[in-house]
């Protein structure tokens, strides 16, 4: 059965600095009580997962208090991180409320994480959390922006794909949809032709858990996001699309307007 989901983009602020980035850039963010209105509205949707995001989702003050309430209304929370902000301290403190966490994980060599803005230790990092990990309930998954810049460096990955638990390995091929992405297009393009020649590679090793590709299509698709300021997104032909807004429209609005793109995208409401 499909499932009710939302990517919220909770906050744009980041402690990395990607050069292929398309996150939405805001200059402020929602206060709580703001995204307690939104969470509310998501509950009475009966929505069965959050995928928590960024920016990086665990630089938003109350991250916590948020997933602890959809958590206990029934809906899956999944962060998506680079881990820069996650210690054994903090998944031991949100263990119980948390059902996934997917790594961002573009590459292992040091310098190849330089040069794309994650920082030469954040593979390192990333397999020390994993192995903090392999005795969580909370359960892993990675996602993988493939560049022109680290299309051989990808293959890296499918170590740490065998050696650990991951519950789904899905990569990304590069978008230009907004920000960085669109700036440093030319650098980090590549042809449909070379990602897709990638996957069928890694398809062919001995994976056990489902590789998922996801080009433009895919992400015109699947998600509807939210962004820091309550703004409800979807990306048709390439462009963001406010269908609604927290401050431009009432509750039963919205909810109303949710209902039908959930019609649209999944076809089961």
């Amino acid at each position: 059965m499909k499932e009710k989901t939302v990517c919220w983009n909770i906050t744009s602020n980041c402690n990395e600095n990607c050069e292929f980035c398309y996150r939405i850039i805001c200059n402020k963010e929602n206060t709580y009580e703001q995204n307690k209105r939104i969470l509310d509205i998501l509950i009475n949707l009966k929505i069965d997962r959050i995928t928590w995001s960024g920016g990086e989702c665990l630089l938003y003050p109350n991250l916590f208090d948020l997933m602890k309430e959809a958590h206990n209304n029934n809906i899956q929370n999944n962060i998506i991180t680079n881990g820069k902000a996650l210690t054994p301290t903090v998944i031991d403190e949100i263990e119980e409320y948390t059902d996934y966490i997917t790594f961002s994980l573009d590459a292992l060599n040091e310098e190849v994480n330089t040069y794309l803005g994650r920082g030469k230790n954040h593979g390192k990092h990333v397999i020390e959390l994993l192995e903090y990990l392999k005795n969580k309930k909370i359960k892993v998954k990675l996602n993988s922006i493939v560049t022109k810049k680290n299309i051989d460096n990808i293959r890296e990955i499918i170590d740490i794909v065998k050696r650990y638990k991951i519950q789904r390995w899905k990569l990304f091929k590069f978008i230009s949809l907004r920000g960085k992405s669109l700036k440093n297009k030319n650098e980090f393009y590549i042809e449909d032709e070379k990602y897709e020649k990638l996957i069928n590679e890694i398809r062919k090793e001995k994976i056990s858990c489902p590789i998922v590709e996801c080009k433009e299509k895919d992400i015109e698709n699947n998600y509807l996001l939210i962004d820091p300021i309550g703004n409800f997104i979807i990306t048709v032909d390439s462009k963001d699309k406010i269908i609604c807004n927290l401050e431009n429209e009432k509750k039963e609005e919205i909810e109303g307007i949710l209902r039908n793109e959930f019609r649209r995208k999944l076809g089961f409401i």
